[in-house]
């Protein structure tokens, strides 16, 4: 996993425990991550699958394999795609925006979408 896909807030898996990001240095050769008062090589670290526990985790709501947020955002666990829900005038609008597998893809993109932290 590089540290390049990191952001601080992240959850990733480190020595078999799951752990937040909080902060990424970049030197050009060791790339570190930065945990509470932990530091590890990227090389060290793993991505977390995105699982049913995790979606509950990080505020989603289930119904049936689509899993809701109050933004708006929602993801399928049938296809892994993440879904943006647009209110429009002649309906909503639903655009199937990308797929993601891991924890912290969901957390970037939900950032990128709404401006606001998942967790």
């Amino acid at each position: 996993m590089k540290a390049t896909e990191l952001r601080i807030g992240n959850w990733v898996e480190n020595e078999s425990t799951n752990r937040q990001v909080e902060g990424v240095q970049l030197t050009g050769g060791y790339n570190e991550v930065m945990f509470w008062k932990i530091m590890a090589f990227e090389h060290d670290i793993s991505p977390i699958p995105l699982t049913e526990e995790w979606l509950v985790k990080l505020g989603f709501e289930s119904e049936g394999n689509m899993w809701y947020t109050t933004n708006n955002i929602s993801y399928n666990t049938e296809d892994n795609r993440v879904v943006r829900e647009q209110p429009g005038i002649l309906g909503t609008i639903y655009n199937a925006i990308t797929r993601v597998s891991y924890v912290h893809q969901l957390q970037n993109l939900y950032f990128v979408l709404t401006g606001k932290e998942l967790c």
